[in-house]
């Protein structure tokens, strides 16, 4: 049987503002505060992903997800 991965508390806040901006969206401009002329725009996933590591402060899980998609390139 396999085993569970274990998911630590630092990965569930990532995956949950990974969400959070998905479903909102980000401000066109991040200074200033939410107004009919600065409305939340759509992003990606990758970019959703990209700006919850940077608002975690989170380089090293940048690293080791990048790492992980070349893995599974040179795999396929």
């Amino acid at each position: 049987m396999a085993k569970k991965k274990k998911v630590n508390k630092k990965q569930k806040l990532l995956s949950a503002k990974i969400a959070k901006i998905m479903k909102d969206g980000v401000r066109r401009n991040t200074h200033a505060p939410l107004s009919k002329t600065n409305k939340r725009r759509p992003v990606s996933q990758k970019q959703a992903v990209a700006i919850a590591e940077s608002m975690m402060g989170n380089k090293k899980m940048a690293k080791q997800n990048k790492m992980m998609k070349s893995k599974k390139k040179m795999m396929a």
